[in-house]
């Protein structure tokens, strides 16, 4: 895919350049499963069995765009835990993703 961007030819390269560093550092993303995101004390069963989320972290020390993906199911049915593909894909891409 090409771009246009409209910055002379040498800020594009420079541009550029810097995606493809910032490519090649999330080429090993960091993943952290099931982190909770409620108190270790809280009372109600559910919520300590599924009240988690996973991190899906580009390999860089840059800042980079995080997307939070909230699965559905209406607290019937559905998973964060499909997600792991999508997020590893993301993280390569230097794109952060939040599972809940």
């Amino acid at each position: 895919i090409t771009a246009t961007t409209g910055l002379p030819s040498a800020a594009t390269a420079s541009t550029s350049a810097s995606f493809q560093a910032a490519a090649l550092a999330a080429a090993n993303p960091r993943i952290i499963k099931d982190e909770a995101y409620c108190p270790a004390n809280e009372p109600d069963a559910y919520a300590r069995e599924r009240c988690k989320l996973d991190l899906y972290l580009p390999d860089q020390s840059e800042p980079f765009p995080c997307l939070v993906w909230f699965h559905g199911g209406g607290l019937q049915s559905g998973s964060k835990d499909g997600e792991t593909k999508w997020g590893r894909s993301l993280a390569e891409a230097g794109i952060g993703l939040v599972a809940v």
